[in-house]
């Protein structure tokens, strides 16, 4: 069963609690972004709820919003969202990994409790506070950054967090709650940025009976066997500041910052940019002889020893490879078949989303720069209900300048639309058509237009006409021809 809320122009709100609570048969949900509120509870326990738009407008996701949705794998959190509230995803199962965009500040109590599939959580610096127990019991759950503006880790905030290995306090925290850190079994490593140890409630620290290497600025405090259990600590001591060698590439490109020995304050980030000389492509970086990434931009998050870091070249071949496009639902079926482009190595392709009737694609329209293997595009489609959606098409200036009133189209989620461009005197549109496979919302068609190019300018005596009229007059002295040209006045 698929739920849709239409998009009247006076609907501004689901403000009923527990409004879809336990629909048991409720598979999707399509709300437009006109929506900017929902009350608590409405899509609570609906156990085979696989999709689910969070509407670009909410500015704060109530209580137990989509709590115990077992089957939802992944959520979509606008960048609109400056709160998450208590239970907001809780215990959501399968729920595998969470983006949480920079305009967020605070995580509300129990806010992804119990998400035991949940393995990777993006957190912005933005982040203010986190809640209690706000990933307790999230089993899978291996690695956590906690933002810099954090100042306390509350009661049970990581309870039970049986496969987070590490963990970094960013100087600025001076509390660790009660129990926050029990039952992480595999943890293997922390590091303390501040001057001194933060204050810690009971058992704050006992993670079972393992041994865990601490790196901090301050010796080691001697914890309370109340705060430890049967947890051991092995300080070492933490430097101020580390090096990261850069090395010269032995061929083929320059690397930013440049190539030598670089100071880094213990815990800091370092953005490396790889640019390929002529002729050649970028391959990949190895950070300390491992190989870590094939983009040519690559962070080296919190540095806590001396690392080098190495740029790889290659030369590109002249030769076309091949790229793989398909076209696939979230589960991994085919809902087209693949398709295969065709390029230079080092060059970037461009494929747009195809319309698929019933469905909405993660992107309008995705770009890769070919590698000479592994070449690889994937659209991954999300069934929806097939209700009327808007675009709205706009004819601009490349400054910004309206040159025609805006228009608003409507179709189906799903299927494509096609636009033509309209005549402005004196511009030229950057394509006369364009093709749009329509989502739940953000739909848009833009066409800029650029100022015709002007006539070349003509000297006093440049011809601006020239009409040769021959007029022959016959008569007795025979034919006379005369011609005349007409210039610029």
């Amino acid at each position: 069963m698929q739920f849709h809320v239409r998009n009247y122009p006076r609907r501004r709100d689901i403000h009923w609690e527990r409004a879809f609570a336990d629909c048991l048969l409720l598979t999707s949900v399509s709300i437009p972004d006109s929506v900017t509120s929902i009350e608590r509870a409405a899509f609570t326990n609906c156990p085979l709820l696989t999709s689910i738009n969070i509407p670009n407008g909410m500015t704060f996701m109530a209580e137990s919003l989509i709590s115990g949705c077992k089957s939802l794998e992944s959520v979509n959190i606008p960048d609109s969202v400056t709160s998450i509230g208590d239970y907001a995803l809780a215990n959501c199962h399968s729920l595998k990994s969470v983006s949480i965009p920079d305009s967020v500040t605070s995580i509300g109590n129990y806010a992804f409790t119990s998400c035991h599939s949940l393995k990777s959580v993006s957190i912005p610096d933005s982040l203010t506070s986190i809640g209690e127990g706000a990933f307790n019991f999230c089993k899978s759950l291996s690695s956590f950054h906690i933002p810099s503006k954090i100042t306390s880790v509350s009661y049970k905030t990581f309870f039970n967090c049986h496969s987070l290995k590490s963990i970094t306090f960013p100087s600025g925290v001076n509390s660790i709650g009660i129990q926050a850190f029990s039952g992480c079994t595999a943890m293997k490593d922390m590091v303390f940025l501040g001057i001194s140890m933060p204050t810690c409630g009971d058992k704050a620290l006992d993670m079972g009976k393992i041994t865990v290497s601490v790196l901090s600025k301050f010796p080691d405090p001697s914890l309370a066997p109340g705060v430890t259990g049967n947890t051991k600590f092995v300080f070492s001591k933490l430097e101020n500041k580390y090096t990261v060698t850069i090395n010269p590439p032995a061929a083929g490109g320059s690397v930013m910052p440049s190539a030598g020995t670089h100071y880094i304050n213990a815990g800091d980030d370092l953005k490396i940019t790889a640019k390929p000389s002529e002729g050649y492509s970028f391959k990949c970086f190895y950070v300390d002889t491992v190989m870590v990434s094939d983009h040519p931009e690559y962070t080296i998050q919190r540095i806590l020893s001396n690392t080098s870091v190495s740029a790889e070249f290659e030369k590109t071949p002249t030769t076309d490879v091949n790229c793989t496009v398909s076209y696939n639902a979230s589960d991994g079926t085919a809902l087209k078949p693949q398709k295969t482009v065709a390029g230079k190595v080092g060059t970037e392709v461009t494929e747009q989303a195809l319309p698929i009737a019933g469905y909405v694609p993660d992107k309008q329209s995705k770009s890769l720069v070919l590698k000479v293997s592994g070449n690889e595009m994937t659209f991954v489609y999300s069934a929806v209900a097939p209700t009327d959606v808007n675009c709205t098409v706009s004819y601009k200036a490349a400054d910004g300048t309206v040159l025609k009133p805006q228009k608003t189209v409507t179709g189906k989620v799903g299927s494509e639309i096609t636009e033509i461009a309209p005549t402005v005197a004196g511009y030229v549109p950057d394509k006369q058509s364009k093709s749009l496979v329509l989502l739940a919302s953000g739909n848009e068609i833009a066409f800029v237009y650029t100022p015709e190019a002007s006539p070349a300018p003509a000297g006093d005596s440049a011809v601006l006409v020239i009409a040769v009229i021959a007029v022959v007059c016959l008569g007795a002295a025979g034919a006379a021809v005369w011609f005349f040209k007409f210039r610029k006045p």
